[in-house]
C-alpha cells in the first residue's frame, strides 16, 4: 500500500514516493522537528507482521548506523509507528543503473566512481559489515559526482558470515527472493558458503566489467544458466573497443576469480591497485613547516689506526640523517648527494653550495678495542663559525646513546631557527651490536662498493645474530632480489628467503618504507605482478613519499609496463630529490633506453657516469643504448672495461657479445656465446643472457629455444624480453606467445 502525500510517520510527513523495491518503498518525506527534507524507507505493510522481515529491516538501519562515511549513506533514524521505517539522507542524482542504461562509461570515470566505491567499503568492511548485494541498482552518483552505497538490507557482520556452514540453503530467500541478486552474487553466496569481504569485491569486479563493456561479465537466458555461469564459466574478454587499458583489464579479471584467495584480499588493495593505475593520486606527504634551516651531514673521518671502520662512519652519518629528516622545518640533504660531494671536495662553502644547504655537521670516528671517540662540529656555513661542538667518548655498546645525543644536540642547536623543535628517539631495530655492525657493513658492501655478494653475506650474518632486525632482513631481500633480477643467482634459489625476510621484516615494523618497497620489487620480479608490485608502491610512497630511492624503484616498475610517462615522472622525482644520486640518473636512462629513447638514455647515462665513473649500471646502459644507435665501436669502448674483468657477470659478457657483433667482430662475439654455454652447463644462466647472446652470432632459433627452455622457471629473468635489446625478435610468432606468457599479470 503506498502511503500518500500527508500521511505522518512519527515526526515525518510523506511528500511523495520515489521508488520501491524487493525489500520496501522509498518516499520523500519532511521532517517536522527540524524542518528538513529526508528519505524515509518503509517495510511494505503486509509484510510487517513478518518477525524476520522486522529483524532484517533493523538490522539494515544499524548496519548503515554504524557507518560515517561520505561515501556510504547517511541514516538519520529508525521507527516503527504504523509502518517500520529507516530515515536517511536525501540524496538528488541517479543510481550506475540509470547511468549504463545510457552505455558504456570511459575509464576516467570508472576509476573516479570505484575509488569513491571502495572507500566506502573500506569503511564497511573495516567495521565488520559485509554488503553482500552491490549493484549498480545501489549504488547512486548525486548530480555533483559523489558515490553513494545504498540499501545494506542483506549486510552482515563478517564475523557472522564466517560463523556459517557450507550447509546453509544455497538459495537462501527472503519472501522468495535470493540474498544477493544474481550476475552479481560471487561464487560461494550462489553455493551457500561463508561470504566474506572478498564477496563485495567479485561484486566490484561486476560492476567494473559492466561499467566498461555496458555487459554483465556472466550472462545467460535464464537464472539457472546465470549462476552455472559464476561457479564455472569464463567471463569473455572485454571489447578492445572499451575504453579501458590493459592494466584495468587485468584487475578485473582478478576482482573476478571463483575462488576468493585468487581476488585482492581487501578494498584497500584494489583501491591502491587501481589508482597505481590510473596515477590519479599518489599519497600525499605530510604538509612541512616552511623550511628555515637546510643542512648536510658529512659521513665521518675514519681515525681508527687500520683506518677500516669506513663502513661504520658512514653508518653514523646515516642514522643521524634519518633521524634529522623527520624534524619539521628542516631540510636534510639527502645521503648519496653528501657522500658524493664529500669524496668531490671538503671545502665546506664548495660543499654548501652544491648541497643548497646553510649547516653542515662533520665529525670523526677513532676506534680502540672496544673504545669509541666521535668528535663532531656543528657550523654555520654563511659565517663559518661553529654553532656547537663536543666529543662523545665510550664503548661500541654506547654507539645508539652517542647518535641520539648527537642528533638531539643538533636539534637543540638550532632551536628558534627551527618551525618545529621536536625530535623523536631515533628507531633501534636491534640490540646486537654486532648485528648492527654487520649491517652497516652490508650497506657499505651494497651501495659504495657494490660487492652485492659481499652485501648479501653481511646482511645475513646480521640477521643470523638477529632473526627480527627489520633493517637487515630488508637489505638482504633487497640485494638477493637484485643478484636474481640480473642473473647472478637463480631466482628460484632465492625467492623463498627473499620471501620469508619481507615477510618478518614486517611483521616486526610494518611501517619501514622500505620493506614495502622490497614488497613491491618481490611482487613484480618472482611473480611478474604489476598491480600487487604497484600497491606495495603505494604504501611505501605513503610511509616515505620523498624516498628517492623508492621513486626509482616505482619508476623501473612502470618502465617494464611500458608506461614510459609514468617512468619518466618518477625518474625525475628520484633525480630532483637527490641530484648527485648516479644511481637516479641512471634510472632515468634505463627508462628512456626502454622507451626507445636512445639518445636520452645516453645523456642521461652520461651524467650518471660523471658523477660516478665506477658506475656499472650507468656504464651498461650507456653500451646498450650506444648499440641500439648503431655505435657500435663506442659500445665496445663502454662495455669493454665491465665484460673483461675477471668476475664479469653473464648479462655484461651477453651485452658485451651483442656490440661486438655489431661492429662485425664476429668470432669474439662468438667466443663469448662459446664462454656462455659452457659456464650453463656447469651452473644456472639466465635464459635471457644465453638467447641475447644467442642472438649476437645470428642464431634466432637457438635465442627462441633458449627462452622455451627456460619458461618453465619463468622468475625474474623472463622479464628482460620486454626490453629492446629483444627487438630483433619481435613478429617471430613463438616469440610473441612465450613472451605473453611470461609478462606481467
Amino acid at each position: 500500500m503506498v502511503l500518500g502525500p500527508g500521511v505522518h510517520l512519527g515526526a515525518y510527513e510523506i511528500v511523495a514516493l520515489i521508488g520501491a523495491g524487493g525489500m520496501g518503498e522509498v518516499y520523500k518525506a519532511k521532517d517536522t522537528r527540524l524542518d528538513r527534507h529526508v528519505a524515509i524507507k518503509v517495510l511494505p505493510h503486509a509484510l510487517v507482521p513478518d518477525p524476520d522481515r522486522v529483524r532484517r529491516f533493523e538490522h539494515e538501519a544499524r548496519a548503515i548506523a554504524a557507518l560515517s562515511h561520505p561515501n556510504v549513506l547517511a541514516i538519520y533514524d529508525i521507527g516503527f509507528a504504523d509502518a517500520a521505517f529507516i530515515v536517511m539522507e536525501l540524496l538528488d542524482g541517479e543510481t550506475l543503473r540509470a547511468r549504463l542504461e545510457r552505455g558504456p562509461l570511459p575509464w576516467t570515470a570508472i576509476a573516479d566512481l570505484a575509488l569513491q566505491l571502495l572507500a566506502g567499503l573500506a569503511a564497511a568492511h573495516a567495521a565488520g559489515i559485509v554488503h553482500r548485494d552491490l549493484k549498480p541498482e545501489n549504488v547512486l552518483v548525486t548530480t555533483d559526482g559523489l558515490l553513494k552505497i545504498l540499501d545494506f538490507g542483506l549486510a552482515k557482520s563478517a564475523s557472522a558470515a564466517v560463523a556459517e556452514t557450507a550447509t546453509a540453503t544455497p538459495t537462501a530467500t527472503v519472501g522468495g527472493l535470493l540474498l544477493g541478486t544474481i550476475g552479481y552474487m560471487s561464487p560461494e553466496q550462489v553455493r551457500g558458503e561463508p561470504a566474506d569481504h572478498r564477496s563485495d569485491l567479485f561484486a566490484v569486479g561486476v560492476l567494473l566489467y559492466e561499467m566498461a563493456a555496458g555487459l554483465r561479465p556472466f550472462r545467460g537466458n535464464t537464472a539457472a544458466d546465470i549462476l552455472s555461469a559464476v561457479l564455472a564459466g569464463t567471463a569473455p574478454e572485454l571489447p578492445s573497443t572499451c575504453d579501458v587499458p590493459r592494466g584495468a583489464r587485468r584487475i578485473i579479471e582478478r576482482c573476478i576469480e571463483k575462488r576468493p584467495a585468487d581476488r585482492f584480499q581487501s578494498s584497500s588493495d584494489l583501491r591502491f591497485a587501481i589508482e597505481a593505475l590510473t596515477d590519479t593520486r599518489r599519497p600525499a606527504a605530510r604538509m612541512p613547516a616552511p623550511v628555515q634551516r637546510a643542512i648536510a651531514i658529512l659521513p665521518f673521518t675514519d681515525m681508527s689506526p687500520q683506518a677500516d671502520h669506513a663502513y661504520f662512519c658512514e653508518g653514523m652519518a646515516e642514522e643521524i640523517i634519518n633521524a634529522l629528516a623527520r624534524v619539521d622545518g628542516l631540510r636534510v640533504a639527502p645521503r648519496t648527494s653528501t657522500f658524493h660531494c664529500r669524496q668531490k671536495t671538503s671545502d665546506l662553502a664548495d660543499l654548501a653550495r652544491l648541497l643548497d644547504v646553510d649547516t653542515i655537521l662533520e665529525g670523526s670516528v677513532r676506534t680502540s678495542g672496544d673504545r669509541l671517540r666521535v668528535a663532531v662540529q656543528l657550523v654555520d656555513v654563511r659565517d663559518g663559525h661553529a654553532i656547537w661542538s663536543d666529543r662523545f667518548d665510550g664503548t661500541m655498546n654506547d654507539v645508539f646513546a652517542i647518535q641520539d645525543d648527537i642528533a638531539g644536540k643538533i636539534v637543540s642547536g638550532l632551536r628558534g631557527r627551527l618551525v618545529g623543535e621536536a625530535l623523536a628517539a631515533i628507531p633501534r631495530h636491534t640490540a646486537s651490536i654486532d648485528a648492527y655492525h654487520l649491517y652497516l657493513r652490508g650497506r657499505h658492501e651494497r651501495f659504495t662498493t657494490f660487492r652485492l655478494f659481499k652485501a648479501k653475506d653481511a646482511f645475513e650474518r646480521a640477521v643470523a645474530l638477529d632473526p627480527e632486525y627489520a633493517p637487515a632482513l630488508v637489505g638482504l631481500a633487497d640485494v638477493a632480489t637484485t643478484l636474481a633480477v640480473y642473473g647472478m643467482l637463480r631466482p628460484a634459489d632465492v625467492k623463498r628467503a627473499v620471501g620469508d625476510a619481507i615477510d618478518a621484516a614486517l611483521a616486526r615494523d610494518e611501517h619501514l618504507a622500505f620493506a614495502h618497497a622490497a614488497r613491491a620489487r618481490y611482487a613484480w620480479y618472482f611473480d611478474a605482478s604489476w598491480i600487487d608490485a604497484l600497491c606495495s608502491f603505494d604504501r611505501a610512497l605513503a610511509l616515505d613519499a620523498d624516498a628517492a630511492d623508492i621513486h626509482g624503484m616505482l619508476a623501473l616498475c612502470y618502465m617494464n609496463i611500458s608506461d614510459d610517462p609514468a617512468a619518466r615522472r618518477h625518474a625525475s622525482r628520484g633525480v630532483a630529490l637527490d641530484p648527485l644520486s648516479a644511481w637516479n640518473h641512471g634510472v632515468s636512462a634505463f627508462a628512456a633506453y626502454v622507451a626507445h629513447r636512445f639518445d636520452d638514455a645516453e645523456s642521461d647515462a652520461r651524467a650518471a657516469l660523471d658523477l660516478r665513473p665506477d658506475s656499472v649500471f650507468a656504464r651498461w646502459i650507456l653500451g646498450m643504448a650506444l648499440t641500439r644507435v648503431g655505435r657500435g665501436a663506442d659500445a665496445v669502448a663502454a662495455l669493454q672495461p665491465l665484460a673483461t674483468a675477471a668476475d664479469a657477470a653473464d648479462y655484461l659478457l651477453a651485452h658485451y657479445a651483442a656490440a661486438l657483433s655489431a661492429v662485425g667482430e664476429v668470432e669474439s662475439a662468438a667466443a663469448i656465446d662459446e664462454t656462455l654455454r659452457r659456464r650453463s652447463a656447469e651452473r644456472w644462466v639466465s635464459p635471457a643472457w644465453l638467447a641475447l647472446s644467442a642472438l649476437s652470432t645470428g642464431r634466432s632459433r637457438d635465442a627462441i629455444e633458449s627462452i622455451q627452455r627456460g619458461a618453465a622457471d619463468p622468475n625474474g629473468w623472463a622479464l628482460w624480453l620486454m626490453m629492446p635489446m629483444f627487438d630483433a625478435l619481435r613478429g617471430d610468432p613463438e616469440f610473441e606467445r612465450v613472451a605473453r606468457k611470461l609478462g606481467p599479470a
